[in-house]
């Protein structure tokens, strides 16, 4: 059996520094390194147990898509926290694709939204259980 102890995400995006300021400005990653994967260049950003590798892709594959992503996803701390981060994205005119609620579980929500590179990215909370 795997037992993991953390995670990391790894993205293929059109521009990397575009990248880079996107998630570390909305989501307060920091830049941990930076490298190179398959020639391209990489840089990861983490924030506590989250690591998420951006990847410079430049080739004809990117359209066509070998693999995929359905969507990323951040947990925050409270409705109000994914209530404050709507705000900020539309003040910075990042349109928010998906609003929902969960009516089983009241206080439960969601946002999202896509980054410069179309991946979608999804703001939640859940309410303890």
């Amino acid at each position: 059996m795997i037992n993991p102890i953390g995670i990391h995400i790894a993205l293929r995006v059109r521009d990397l520094e575009r990248a880079v300021d996107f998630y570390t400005s909305l989501f307060g990653l920091r830049v941990r390194g930076r490298g190179s994967s398959d020639d391209s260049p990489l840089v990861l950003l983490e924030r506590g147990a989250l690591r998420l590798a951006l990847i410079e892709s430049k080739t004809p594959e990117w359209e066509a898509g070998r693999g995929g992503l359905h969507h990323l996803g951040f947990l925050v701390g409270s409705t109000e926290e994914v209530i404050a981060i709507e705000a900020a994205l539309r003040r910075r005119g990042i349109s928010i694709s998906r609003q929902a609620v969960n009516p089983r579980h009241p206080g439960e929500r969601s946002i999202y939204f896509h980054d410069p590179d179309g991946h979608l990215i999804e703001v939640y909370y859940e309410a303890a259980r």
